[in-house]
C-alpha cells in the first residue's frame, strides 16, 4: 500500500471528505491525486499537527496501526494542545528515526559479515 492510499485510507476512516483533508493541511485539493511517492517534511508536519490521532510511522511505512495510542508517559491533562501536537510529533519523529537506524544497524552488520568473509577468503 502506498501512502497515497493510506492517506486516502485514512481520509475515509474519519470520515472527511479529501477536499476536507486538504484545506486543513493547507494544501490544494489535488494534493493527493496528484501525489507520486512520498511526502516533503512541511506536509508531513502539517499532517500530524491538524491531525494528531495519525500515526505518522504507519503512514509514511505502513507499519504499526493508522491511529495513535494514548501511550504517551506524559501526562497530558495539564498541557495546551499545542504543546500535546508538539510532544505527539516529536514521539512520531523519535519512532522514525528509531526505525531508520535499525535499518542502517542491519546495513552495517550485511556490510562487516561480507567484509570478514572477503578477507577470509584471501590468501596470506
Amino acid at each position: 500500500m502506498t501512502v497515497k492510499e493510506r492517506i486516502r485510507l485514512f481520509v475515509k476512516s474519519q470520515k472527511i471528505s479529501n477536499t476536507e483533508f486538504c484545506q486543513k493541511i493547507g494544501v490544494s485539493n489535488a494534493f493527493i491525486s496528484s501525489m507520486r511517492v512520498s511526502l516533503q517534511p512541511d506536509k508531513i508536519d502539517s499532517i500530524a499537527l491538524n491531525y494528531p490521532q495519525l500515526n505518522t510511522t504507519w503512514l509514511l511505512t505502513g507499519e504499526g496501526q493508522m491511529l495513535k495510542e494514548n501511550n504517551s508517559p506524559i501526562n497530558n491533562n495539564n498541557m495546551s494542545m499545542d504543546e500535546k501536537e508538539r510532544i505527539g510529533i516529536l514521539e512520531e519523529a523519535l519512532d522514525i528515526m528509531k526505525k531508520e537506524l535499525s535499518d542502517k544497524q542491519r546495513t552495517i552488520d550485511a556490510l562487516t559479515e561480507s567484509n570478514r568473509q572477503l578477507f577470509a577468503a584471501v590468501p596470506g
